[in-house]
């Protein structure tokens, strides 16, 4: 477009400190790709309550189905006895001890005395001493009966042998208690990998050791050699912290509610499980039983089978849950990649304020400046605030740079094929500008902490909104920098502002803003891993039908909203109709922002996120043609001369 301008000297040199760390953005990206292809065994993992309630009442014999469940690869989730759970199956008879605060506790089997004694001493810090009775053997605890309910006397032996005898792998299920140690972690850590666990799920809504031991708890994982399972959207308090402590070196793994297995369709279940696997980096699919007549052994047999052809045409094998790959690269790089948003940021402020080269130099001297300062004071901060801020940038600066050239555009005689192909090529320039954030994203948060989602993206709000209001103050004032003095500037700053605050606004206005403003909420609410805004059935269902028949779902907000207008945008400025420009470009703002938030979910695979982006772009170009095509049909007829009233006689 003729509103290209020719680069100062600096601007250049930004451009270039833009542009040449990208290709060490491009070498981490390329690496976190192999790492991403090479993770891709993955497991089922049954629960060990419903697979013995199964066996009990179904039709199956139990050595055929553990044999079916072998050939699978699957694991079985077992959970540690209790002294409440060994009251109620028999075991343990149980009574108030006499004149002291406790329980008295019989227990017949000798084997089982002398591991619950084991147990409860080295849990409870307490010396006991096991008393012969006619009955069994007597065992006094000074522990109220809530505290025997929960903890832990270590994992069924037998269950654990019959699985074991069947070739199955065992996930340990070790729930946390009130005054926990670390020498009681490390000795159920050890007790469970004995048993031939390598996998641990925590059972309750806390992992092992929190609040106070989670640095011991990674110690005891990691010395035994058992891996952490942490289930996504349980909120298990300490999850994050141990993840962090644990350095990223864990599984994450998915599961499904028991209420929600009551309702839920089999087809649904196997749906959600694969694209747990697929698109968040899930590694062990824990599946429960389903309610009425479809809990049967063959159902869940069948479930497995589904799941895993499912997922095996899409390259993953039913061969174990391990962990993220580590990802080491080079510290240098990063330390490149993170000029790139300052530049960036330096090259936007000077297109929306007239400064000079000795300004923006010094702007950016002061910001490299305020990232070394941040390193030194708080190392983990500095990737996340590097990653944040190109987040914000990047998109504002694309879109201030359409807005700027189509303030300055103004074509003549332009036809209609002509027009459509400016408008696509003049996305694609944006959307590319964009990716640039997207790719400091992926620099700086290529950490295995990070794709083990044990550490996130911090500011998803802020990166999603702030854009959006940047580009509508900055379109709607005209605030650009082109050949005016600050004074000259900040004139036609106020008389721009002051005229367009001061206009009358009428009720359907007021209506729009209104709709505009709780769009943008829906959007915040919307946005994140883990949004506040649940998803309907019907929307559940235009994604399963976009996944069906596109390489990949596209992201709604881009290719049914913000890249059509960008192209409706480009219609406007063509045909002379700018009355509606400046929300047509905060709307093309939203996809941008979208594009740059598809690669901030850290844990999708970086394949699965670019193609999402390119199938948007194409299938919102299509759509984007369609919009501007209408948008011309409609402007021409609005542009006829309309027929007058008959003349009077």
């Amino acid at each position: 477009m003729s509103a290209i301008r020719r680069l100062s000297q600096l601007e250049v040199v930004l451009v270039l400190l833009i542009y040449l760390p990208l290709i060490g953005a491009f070498y981490i990206a390329a690496q976190r790709h192999g790492a991403e292809r090479r993770h891709q065994a993955w497991a089922a993992a049954v629960d060990g309550s419903d697979l013995y309630d199964l066996l009990a009442t179904g039709s199956l014999s139990p050595r055929p189905m553990l044999a079916d469940l072998a050939a699978q690869r699957a694991l079985v989730a077992v959970s540690e006895d209790t002294v409440g759970s060994l009251v109620d199956a028999g075991r343990v008879l149980l009574a108030p001890a006499t004149g002291s605060l406790g329980m008295r506790l019989l227990i017949p089997d000798a084997e089982l005395a002398e591991r619950v004694r084991l147990h409860l001493v080295i849990k409870l810090a307490t010396d006991l001493r096991l008393q012969p009775q006619p009955g069994g053997w007597l065992l006094e605890v000074p522990a109220a009966r809530s505290l025997l309910d929960v903890v832990g006397v270590g994992l069924p032996p037998a269950r654990v042998a019959m699985l074991q005898q069947a070739g199955l792998g065992v996930v340990a299920r070790l729930r946390n208690y009130r005054g926990v140690s670390p020498l009681a972690l490390d000795f159920m850590v050890a007790q469970a990998a004995g048993q031939g666990a390598r996998v641990v799920l925590f059972e309750g809504d806390e992992v092992l050791g929190y609040p106070g031991c989670i640095k011991e708890c990674a110690a005891a994982l990691s010395c035994h050699g058992v891996r952490y399972c942490s289930v996504e959207f349980a909120k298990q308090r300490g999850d994050e912290a141990l993840g962090r402590e644990l350095e990223g070196e864990l599984v994450r793994a998915h599961s499904i509610t028991a209420a929600e297995m009551a309702t839920i369709r089999p087809a649904e279940a196997v749906e959600r499980f694969q694209r747990a696997v697929r698109e968040r980096g899930i590694r062990l699919c824990y599946l429960r039983s389903y309610s009425g007549s479809r809990a049967t052994p063959q159902q869940l047999l069948a479930d497995i089978d589904q799941l895993s052809r499912g997922l095996a045409r899409h390259g993953f094998r039913a061969a174990g849950p391990y962990p993220v790959p580590p990802l080491p690269l080079p510290g240098w790089i990063r330390w490149l990649v993170a000029v790139v948003p300052v530049a960036a940021a330096v090259l936007l402020l000077g297109l929306i304020y007239p400064l000079s080269d000795r300004a923006r130099l010094v702007l950016l001297l002061l910001g490299l400046a305020a990232g070394a300062a941040l390193f030194s004071l708080a190392p983990g901060l500095l990737p996340k605030e590097k990653a944040l801020l190109a987040a914000v940038v990047f998109p504002s600066l694309s879109l201030v740079l359409l807005a700027r050239s189509l303030e300055l555009w103004h074509p003549a005689g332009m036809g209609r094929p002509e027009l459509l192909l400016r408008a696509v090529l003049l996305l694609l320039t944006i959307t590319l500008i964009s990716l640039g954030g997207a790719l400091v994203v992926v620099a700086m948060l290529s950490d295995r902490v990070y794709l083990a989602k044990a550490d996130q993206f911090l500011g998803i709000k802020l990166a999603t909104a702030a854009p959006v209001l940047l580009v509508l103050l900055v379109a709607a004032g005209k605030l650009y920098a082109d050949n005016l003095s600050p004074r000259q500037w900040w004139a036609l700053a106020r008389s721009r502002l002051g005229s367009l605050l001061g206009r009358p606004v009428l009720l359907w206005q007021a209506v729009l803003a209104a709709a505009a403003l709780g769009v943008l909420a829906l959007f915040l609410l919307r946005t994140g891993n883990e949004p506040g805004l649940a998803i309907s059935p019907l929307e559940l269902k235009f994604r399963s039908l976009l996944e069906q028949y596109l390489p990949a779902r596209p992201r709604t907000k881009e290719f049914l909203v913000g890249h059509p207008a960008l192209m409706l945008a480009v219609a406007m400025a063509a045909t002379g109709r700018r009355r509606w420009l400046v929300l047509a470009l905060a709307a093309a703002a939203i996809g941008q922002v979208s594009v740059v938030n598809t690669f901030c979910h850290l844990h999708t695979p970086l394949a699965l996120s670019l193609a999402r982006v390119l199938t948007g772009l194409g299938v919102g170009a299509v759509v984007g043609a369609v919009v501007v095509l209408l948008w011309l049909a409609l402007a021409g007829r609005l542009d006829k001369p309309q027929a007058g009233p008959p003349e009077a006689t």
